[in-house]
């Protein structure tokens, strides 16, 4: 979930803890509360990290899949 006081547009990105980039997609932020969902029912158990880039800033998390 990103909250955004805004209008912005970004990039969203997953990357394996080694960094390989998995996927990458734009995405539109609208002001107020904005939930993205990725389909990673195909991704192997591991750490990942997911990374939204904007004019705004960065923002990153890392996620576990089981």
């Amino acid at each position: 979930e990103i909250i955004s006081d805004i209008k912005n547009s970004g990039i969203v990105k997953l990357t394996t803890i080694l960094g390989q980039t998995i996927l990458s997609q734009q995405i539109e932020i609208s002001e107020g509360n904005n939930i993205f969902n990725f389909d990673i029912s195909n991704f192997a158990p591991g750490i990942y990290i997911v990374n939204i880039v904007s004019e705004k800033g960065n923002f990153g998390k890392r996620f576990i899949k089981q």
